[in-house]
């Protein structure tokens, strides 16, 4: 499988070429691709979801963080440079409508890693992977004729303090009982394991190839960065980013 490992400074173009990497791969390359890459601090949200549903955006505009709506849909997550961003577009030839196969795909890949970093990890509310309490990953999906995507944070040494400035727990959500208090309960593998961003990164790499049967390394295309800029340009400038 071909993984693109490339970044941008600026994470609404991140998000755009999220869903441009997905649309090449269902409709003209017909083949499977992934992508491993950290966007610099922000907010990221489903994109059905209130701005401020689930963001203290008054923090959010002191903090100078942006507030940005991806393609797929969940809750909010924290950004930055100690979170690591796992993406995987399928072409599956049909329409797969399975979404809790979708998430069991994306949370076996993320508990492999941890597995390969010496640590035991589980899943909870679906999409959730938890270690010792602590959700350390989280996925969305999205699912369009001909293929699925599905994307996974990270934390590895994520600035906690002001995740949580930012991340407004839903805590009537676990008093209903729709979810465990974990969803709510962030935390960094650094707090587990001596591992840096970049032997998390080769780690995800070596258990890519174990369950994909090659990984080869590239950046985007020519032709992801014109789709993905078109993207950026015509859809998510000035809609997809919280201006307050």
């Amino acid at each position: 499988m071909d993984v693109v490992i490339e970044s941008f400074d600026d994470p609404l173009k991140n998000i755009a070429f999220e869903e441009a990497l997905f649309e090449l791969s269902r409709e003209v390359y017909r083949e499977s691709v992934a992508r491993i890459w950290i966007n610099p601090r922000s907010v990221i949200i489903g994109y059905s979801l209130d701005w401020c549903e689930e963001v203290y955006c008054e923090e959010a505009i002191k903090t100078r963080t942006p507030i940005i709506k991806r393609f797929t849909g969940g809750g909010a997550v924290y950004h930055d440079l100690g979170n690591i961003n796992v993406s995987v577009a399928m072409f599956s030839g049909r329409t797969f409508m399975d979404l809790e196969k979708i998430f069991s795909e994306a949370t076996a890949l993320i508990i492999d890693v941890l597995k390969e970093l010496g640590l035991e990890a589980y899943v909870e509310n679906l999409n959730d992977v938890v270690v010792k309490g602590y959700k350390v990953s989280g996925s969305s999906a999205a699912i369009r004729r001909s293929g699925y995507f599905y994307h996974s944070t990270l934390l590895v040494s994520a600035d906690m303090v002001l995740l949580r400035r930012l991340i407004k727990p839903r805590i009537d959500r676990v008093l209903r009982g729709e979810v465990s208090f974990a969803k709510y309960n962030p935390g960094n593998l650094s707090m587990f394991v001596d591992a840096s961003v970049n032997d998390v990164i080769e780690t995800i790499l070596r258990v890519m190839e174990k369950r994909f049967g090659y990984v080869s390394k590239r950046r985007f295309s020519e032709e992801e960065i014109v789709f993905g800029e078109k993207l950026y340009r015509e859809k998510y400038l000035g809609k997809y980013v919280f201006n307050g």
